[in-house]
């Protein structure tokens, strides 16, 4: 009898291997899948985060290589200040915006100092309102020794009335006071202190890691071309005083002229069509400039990364009438003089409609009375310091305004002026700007001497490039990722 040796199927042995082959070869491509997954997750938060970047980084580096002086003087030019101050136009680079005072003489040595703000309110106390209508970003922090002995200082920088700078590290901090050793003498009260940057701990080559959110990038910006579509725009009421000839909403004529129009070029020029619009029409017009006022700040979110409290970057434009001469003093605020009220541009339900230009409050009297009245500066206003209320000295400048004392105090959110703002970047985590100057004697940039470079102040150096670093927080990958920009001035 023949056996037979073919069989109709597996044994339970060779189901069991066959079934834990397949289990595995799931496992490793589930495995890939989830690990491709999240790569694509990474990947797309990276893509998105530079999208996020490049939203900021294009206006920055646009708005840093344009001309920002009369004629085309660039602050790179070893001979700049030979010709005394720019006569229009203007670069300002704040850091630490907002600083706080001593109102005593600092002597060398280990001392405890009291910080104070221009109302002479205590500075740290006055720093936790940092989220409400009056924010200021007032953070001291100590020297920090971290687990692996790498020691952190906390530096700020003091400004003497003489003008005499120091950087000094932070010791110890109390909720009213703070600890440093001072080199240098300070007998001349108040004096200055401004946070430049906070420390934050070191990077994988053991490098110092720092961030700023108070510092500043403020300019004059002019365009170059003779077309209106290469200039700024803001858009007014169509009956303001800006515009020569207004549409008739009645019967013919279809235009008339405005009676209340005040000229904005110079030399009295005929409007051209090829820089400003010939006939206004409601509700809204177009003011064609050149010249624009344009800063960049930081404002709080309200949120944090880790305990690291997250800001957005907003860039505001404010728009420049070329020549003041006329126009100012003519435009009200309400309450405004009757027949006035109804051909000044004033927007009872919208508002006045002047916030998107550079403008500032002042009055102008009729007839005994006393009425508000809109001050625009020209290019050359820009350029030079005036006298404010408080008797103190400041850049005649629309955002100026709104950081220094005499102002409604920095980035009042009541304010509509600056909210014209345009934001451009979110959860960010520091927004650095440092400059490079061949006078420094440092190679590789370096902080603002004293904290504060304006052109509208003879400097004894001059700037042949700016650094902008910008670091944003990622929700998605839980990460930072940092860019720098370097412009050539």
């Amino acid at each position: 009898m023949k056996l037979r040796t073919n069989r109709a199927g597996f044994t339970l042995v060779e189901m069991l291997v066959a079934t834990a082959l397949i289990m595995f070869i799931m496992l490793i491509l589930s495995e890939a899948f989830v690990a491709g997954l999240n790569a694509f997750r990474t990947l797309k938060g990276i893509g998105d985060m530079e999208s996020r970047i490049k939203s900021a980084v294009t206006p920055l580096r646009d708005d840093l290589r344009q001309d920002h002086f009369d004629g085309r003087r660039r602050l790179s030019d070893p001979l700049f200040w030979n010709q005394g101050t720019p006569r229009e136009g203007f670069v300002n680079v704040t850091q630490g915006f907002y600083p706080v005072y001593s109102i005593n003489a600092i002597t060398p040595g280990l001392q405890t100092v009291t910080p104070l703000n221009s109302s002479g309110q205590n500075a740290t106390q006055w720093s936790l309102s940092q989220n409400t209508i009056q924010w200021y970003t007032w953070t001291l922090l100590p020297r920090t020794t971290l687990a692996n002995g790498v020691t952190i200082p906390g530096t700020i920088l003091l400004v003497d009335a003489t003008g005499t700078p120091e950087y000094v590290e932070v010791l110890a901090v109390t909720p009213t006071t703070f600890t440093a050793n001072f080199t240098a003498n300070h007998p001349n009260a108040p004096i200055t202190i401004r946070v430049i940057r906070q420390p934050e701990g070191v990077d994988a080559d053991s490098l110092l890691v720092t961030r700023a959110t108070d510092h500043i990038l403020h300019l004059a910006v002019k365009l170059r071309g003779n077309r209106q579509e290469n200039f700024f725009t803001a858009h007014l009421p169509w009956n303001s005083p800006f515009f020569p000839v207004l549409l008739n909403p009645g019967p013919p004529p279809p235009t008339v002229p405005n009676p209340n129009y005040t000229p904005t070029t110079f030399f009295d020029q005929a409007t051209d069509g090829r820089f400003q619009d010939q006939v206004s029409s409601p509700p809204i017009t177009g003011y064609k400039t050149q010249w624009a006022e344009i800063a960049y700040f930081l404002w709080p979110n309200g949120t944090s990364a880790n305990g690291t409290p997250l800001f957005a970057l907003y860039r505001a434009e404010f728009k420049v009438v070329p020549d003041n001469r006329y126009v100012n003093g003519w435009v009200y605020n309400p309450p405004v003089p009757p027949p006035i009220a109804s051909v000044n541009g004033w927007n009872p339900v919208t508002g006045d409609g002047y916030q998107e230009m550079s403008a500032r409050s002042g009055s102008t009297t009729i007839g005994g009375v006393t009425y508000n009245t809109y001050y625009f500066p020209s290019p050359s206003s820009l350029a030079n310091m005036r006298t404010t209320a408080l008797g103190d000295s400041q850049p005649d400048r629309t955002f100026t305004y709104f950081y220094r004392a005499e102002g409604r105090g920095p980035f009042d959110p009541s304010a509509a002026e600056i909210w014209s703002a345009t934001l451009i970047a979110t959860d960010v985590v520091s927004f650095d700007v440092q400059i490079l100057s061949p006078q420094s004697g440092v190679a590789d940039f370096t902080d603002i001497p004293g904290g504060v470079f304006d052109t509208a102040m003879q400097q004894p150096y001059t700037i042949n490039a700016i650094k902008i670093t910008l670091r944003v927080w990622d929700l998605k990958t839980r990460q930072t990722r940092q860019v720098s920009i370097i412009q050539d001035m």
